[in-house]
């Protein structure tokens, strides 16, 4: 069972390699999808310059403040996923600057193929295995502590030549 989950994640790994390679941004597509979608939600808000990097978002009769310095909202929905919510898109927008920035790093295509570079080395043969065993020496063979020898298992009350009650 174990060698056919390893040789599941062997697969998985290299077609998640052979996928994301083909992805010519910053982000991976399903964030830059969601980035896209947020960029159009955002022109909905209306945004004030409070000074260095923070800003307020007002829209909808309810008004939001977002740090672009500290990566933050009132609306926590920034802090949580680490993908920059409508207010903050609208803030970076209206700052002229580009939202992949501010998305973490975890959602970058250079850290997914980090992550899914890794090696997952093949086993050998149960066969081969003994092979690899038998070069254990006559002398790691003697200097072995085996445990000591006990008659019976432990709290066996028959092995002490008590009586042992049967129904």
């Amino acid at each position: 069972m174990l060698e056919m989950l390893r040789r599941q994640l062997v697969c998985r790994f290299q077609h998640k390699l052979q996928r994301i390679a083909k992805c010519k941004g910053l982000l991976c597509p399903r964030i830059q999808d969601k980035v896209n979608h947020l960029k159009i939600k955002a022109l909905d808000y209306e945004a004030f310059l409070a000074g260095e990097g923070i800003w307020e978002i007002q829209g909808a009769n309810t008004s939001w403040v977002v740090d672009l310095n500290q990566h933050k909202c009132t609306c926590r929905v920034w802090n949580v996923t680490g993908i920059p919510y409508m207010h903050a898109t609208c803030a970076i927008l209206t700052e002229h600057a580009t939202i992949e920035e501010y998305v973490t790093g975890y959602f970058h295509v250079a850290k997914y193929k980090q992550i899914y570079e890794a090696i997952i080395h093949p086993i050998p043969d149960p066969k081969h295995w003994i092979e690899e065993s038998e070069e254990i020496s006559q002398l790691d063979r003697d200097e072995m502590i085996m445990p000591p020898y006990v008659e019976g298992c432990p709290g066996d009350l028959r092995g002490q030549g008590k009586k042992v009650l049967r129904r």
